[in-house]
């Protein structure tokens, strides 16, 4: 398996235990707090299985080091301006960028 399919299982499972977590949740809690949440969720997921998001070894290796990969794009996508889909990929592929700076600069502080 390559980097790239294991980014992808990474999230896939973390998407599935956050799908379990929502079923979990009494009557409409899940659409009224979490909708938006799973769709952009969905929607990132979609560029590893498409691979329209191709990743280097070491930003495959940055992005694994991360305990929630998913949650991590997520959330740097709640704090931009930006419209959606072609901005979202954007904003995946400048996170990917900034975690594996991140993780390359630990990896060598450690050193």
């Amino acid at each position: 398996m390559n980097y790239n399919e294991r980014v992808y299982e990474k999230m896939s499972a973390e998407f599935k235990t956050f799908m379990e977590s929502l079923k979990a949740l009494p009557g409409d809690k899940a659409i009224e707090k979490h909708a938006y949440e799973k769709v952009l969720k969905e929607d990132i997921l979609s560029f590893f299985i498409d691979d329209d998001i191709k990743l280097s070894p070491k930003e495959a290796k940055a992005l694994l080091s991360e305990k929630y990969p998913l949650d991590s794009l997520y959330r740097e996508w709640l704090g931009s301006d930006y419209s959606y889909m072609d901005v979202l990929k954007d904003c995946v592929s400048d996170s990917i960028k900034d975690i594996t700076k991140d993780w390359q600069k630990e990896r060598n502080d450690a050193r």
